[in-house]
């Protein structure tokens, strides 16, 4: 980032800005996917538990009911993965890092 300010506040070398501008986006590109997967991910696995919830489990004979219910208790919580164990990648993350440059 420091390269692309030096690169565009003088303007001198063309080639030298537009690397410095293509390194930018790549990392920017780079972190949203990595994000978006992780979003991705964290909607299937709150999806298992409304798939659940609106299926007719009420009809499933008494075993599989609590079946149904211990999968319903584990998935209503979510599967997030953490980077470090002080970051969860979600678009919601991706849009903190992005503010936290402007």
């Amino acid at each position: 980032l420091s390269q692309l300010f030096l690169a565009t506040q003088y303007l001198s070398n063309l080639e030298e800005c537009i690397t410095a501008i293509l390194f930018v986006l790549g990392h920017i590109c780079y972190i949203f996917f990595g994000n978006y997967t992780s979003q991705k991910l964290i909607d299937q696995s709150t999806d298992v538990f409304y798939k659940i919830y609106v299926s007719q489990w009420y009809n499933a004979p008494l075993h599989a009911q609590k079946l149904l219910l211990f999968m319903m208790q584990q998935t209503i919580k979510g599967t997030a993965i953490s980077v470090g164990g002080i970051f969860i990648p979600s678009l919601e993350g991706f849009a903190t890092v992005i503010n936290y440059f402007n």
